[in-house]
């Protein structure tokens, strides 16, 4: 498993989670083909399965299931504040390393603007270093917690 912790907030790419609450009383969820834990930790924080979402590809096609992971307390609307969270991603195909490095930065580009990119630009960088070509059904998962920091996991 590859993971990095940085301190900066990157997690932006997660506002598209925002779909239908879940409820059930289940351990797992099955949603689009994949499976997920409907509890997980980042760091010392304890965080519940708050949303799902699916990520198209050629606007037809699921390229992807997404869980979206919040504290109790964490209002969906409140995403972007410096609260922990984690996005897991299952992708329903293969991707090659740079596929997400180019969607990264163009997420990134269209949610900050050009002084916070440099800012942040050392921290993108190494954390795009880490992404590597993934086949079907595997999992990345973004995590972060402020007392944490950010990682990045494979699988």
């Amino acid at each position: 498993m590859k993971s990095i912790r940085l301190s900066a907030v990157l997690l932006a790419a997660g506002v598209f989670c925002l779909s239908a609450p879940l409820a059930s009383v289940a351990e797992t969820v099955v949603f689009a083909d994949a499976e997920f834990s409907k509890t997980t930790r980042v760091g010392d924080h304890e965080l519940q399965l708050a949303n799902l979402a699916r990520l198209y590809y050629k606007v037809i096609f699921t390229g992807a299931a997404v869980g979206l992971y919040l504290n109790k307390e964490t209002a969906p609307d409140a995403l972007l504040n410096d609260v922990p969270k984690r996005l897991e991603f299952v992708y329903f195909g293969s991707l090659d390393a740079e596929d997400f490095v180019a969607a990264a930065n163009e997420s990134l580009a269209d949610n900050l603007d050009s002084k916070q990119l440099e800012q942040l630009r050392d921290d993108i960088d190494a954390f795009n270093d880490l992404y590597v070509d993934i086949k079907k059904y595997d999992r990345y998962a973004i995590s972060y917690a402020p007392d944490y920091g950010l990682e990045l996991a494979l699988n």
